[in-house]
């Protein structure tokens, strides 16, 4: 008998199987659901100038109900801005007593349309259509079906983590993140919302992956970001394990740095977290953090700076009557806080070396400054400095000094753009 099975698929003038139409629109809802906010705003543009889209929200004037009554989320509030918006931004958070308020960047994000399904149903099959506007009518219609979707569903998912991660979102502390999973936050609000009825892990995360949030300070969150699991916990608190271990290693009270194991005992202790050798070595390499031994090599930049000066206010009275015209390296820091690096936060932002401290020092005070960062920080007139005298092989100083600050701190001082 012969075999008429063929693997290279169907030859020219056969009929490829159709895919289901449930399975169709799942796809297109899924791609839809990956839309930044911008894109949603373009698609409700174009629904709402379309001819058509007239015809189906003004009645007939002989008493015709509209088939399309156009209206918003309930509870949802928008904010029209002209600021020119990232594209990923859905609305910006306002705080107040420690209470986050969320706002919509325009009206299309809250935009829902409410259809007589019946009355849809019988416009679509109108034999009064002309030529082609019957299938401008079912793609309008689908459209709409599409936003409705997608604002309801992004609208449930983004008040419920904005809800349950108010203490961090008062305070931007990671250590205040709820653990917030998909899989848990869909089942919730399947039972709390019935706005969210058809959400699922798949499609909140495709909701997530696709928008950002702007904070009061200006700066953008993305939305993944309120959705920490247990190691997004742990690597914050490492952060401040490491803190700990920086500053009794400088007070002379600690040996060695704490090992990976060491790490995982303290981290399990201040969060009650189940906290693994393993998954403590995952979080120090994802956060660029050496393994105890290079720390020990590298050294504490707290200890490697014991013999700097005391600290002066950049000005150039204090300059040219405390820093000599010596070889030497100095520091620049922040007068008023901190800046956050990867491995906890410093106030210092520029290590450098001169042949002639008070010439450079005085330099950074001058209109000629190339480096942008320390241009910056010293208009604001915040900053300060300390020096050491190195009378030789001063570079060699610094080269040690910035490394000891890039094992201390996981990167190099925010305004130092160049390795020495």
């Amino acid at each position: 008998m012969q075999n008429t099975g063929r693997l290279d698929g169907p030859r020219r003038g056969e009929r490829r199987h159709a895919l289901p139409r449930e399975l169709i629109g799942k796809i297109v809802l899924a791609r839809f659901l990956e839309k930044t906010p911008r894109e949603v705003e373009e698609v409700v543009q174009e629904v709402e100038s379309a001819p058509l889209f007239l015809r189906l929200t003004m009645g007939d004037g002989g008493g015709r109900t509209p088939l399309v009554r156009h209206g918003r989320l309930r509870g949802a509030r928008f904010l029209e801005t002209d600021h020119d918006l990232s594209p990923r931004v859905a609305g910006t958070l306002h705080c107040s007593a420690n209470e986050p308020h969320l706002f919509y960047r325009s009206q299309a994000l809250v935009r829902q349309y409410f259809m007589d399904e019946g009355l849809i149903a019988g416009e679509t099959g109108s034999a009064g259509l002309l030529d082609g506007e019957g299938l401008a009518l079912r793609r309008l219609v689908r459209m709409m079906r599409l936003v409705n979707t997608r604002n309801r569903l992004s609208h449930a998912v983004l008040w419920a983590a904005v809800t349950r991660q108010r203490a961090f979102l008062a305070s931007l502390d990671a250590r205040l993140l709820y653990p917030l999973r998909h899989l848990e936050l869909a089942s919730a609000l399947a039972v709390e919302d019935d706005g969210a009825k058809g959400l699922d892990p798949s499609r909140m995360s495709r909701i997530v992956r696709s928008m950002s949030l702007l904070l009061p300070d200006g700066r953008e969150l993305p939305v993944h970001r309120l959705f920490p699991g247990e190691r997004s916990l742990i690597e914050a608190y490492l952060r401040d394990v490491l803190l700990e271990e920086r500053k009794q290693v400088a007070a002379g009270n600690l040996a060695r740095p704490f090992a990976d194991m060491a790490l995982a005992a303290k981290i399990s202790d201040r969060t009650g977290l189940s906290c693994s050798r393993r998954t403590v070595a995952y979080a120090r390499k994802g956060l660029g953090i050496p393994s105890w031994r290079e720390r020990a090599h590298l050294g504490c930049y707290l200890t490697a700076t014991e013999n700097f000066s005391e600290l002066y206010s950049l000005k150039r009275a204090a300059a040219r009557a405390v820093v000599p015209q010596t070889p030497g390296v100095y520091e620049l820091r922040l007068a008023e806080g901190t800046i956050d690096y990867r491995m906890g936060p410093c106030p210092v932002f520029y290590v450098g070396s001169a042949r002639n401290l008070r010439k450079r020092l005085l330099g950074h005070l001058g209109p000629g400054v190339r480096n942008r960062g320390i241009r910056a920080h010293v208009a604001g007139g915040n900053v300060l400095f300390r020096v050491m005298c190195v009378k030789k092989d001063w570079r060699s100083e610094e080269r040690r000094i910035y490394t000891r600050f890039l094992g201390t701190f996981g990167e190099p001082p925010r305004c130092n753009k160049l390795k020495p």
